[in-house]
């Protein structure tokens, strides 16, 4: 579920700039959706100790997603492609979520949060809303074809 390993190559290029990045970052997240892959979240959770991380559950879907605040006040939920990447951060637990799943949970959120932070540091990746609500319509037209065929 997490074999994010062509999403970290694409977010660590130098060249982000270039027309091509979103739409690799899009294809590569809807292939993945595809593939049922997923990212683990951080959260406050009292079910899930500091530093671990675990499943999606009814216990832990009540839990707070943690953010990552920009100077102007825009908050980004935080999600990691890896184990590895979320043990740089020991103040947090976590939770495995599909990633159609969380982009369609912070789509819900809108109100609250501005969009989601992959592999937060100096190699990240910021995703605005508007740009989940197109991955959300992506992947749902991608569905809707699989289920035709």
């Amino acid at each position: 579920m997490l074999e994010n390993e062509e999403l970290e190559k694409i977010i660590e290029r130098k060249d982000k700039q270039l027309p091509d990045y979103q739409l690799s970052v899009y294809g590569s997240i809807i292939w993945r959706c595809r593939n049922d892959a997923g990212f683990i979240v951080a959260l406050d959770s009292s079910e899930i100790p500091v530093g671990k991380i675990g499943f999606y559950t009814e216990l832990t879907q009540e839990c707070q997603m943690k953010t990552a605040a920009r100077k102007d006040g825009r908050k980004y939920v935080m999600a990691f492609t890896s184990k590895e990447k979320f043990k740089k951060y020991f103040d947090v637990s976590g939770v495995v979520l599909p990633m159609d799943d969380l982009i369609a949970i912070i789509c819900l959120k809108k109100e609250e949060v501005d969009g989601i932070v992959i592999n937060l540091g100096k190699k990240e990746l910021i995703l605005e809303i508007s740009a989940l609500e197109d991955l959300l319509q992506c992947i749902g037209h991608f569905e809707f074809l699989n289920k035709q065929v």
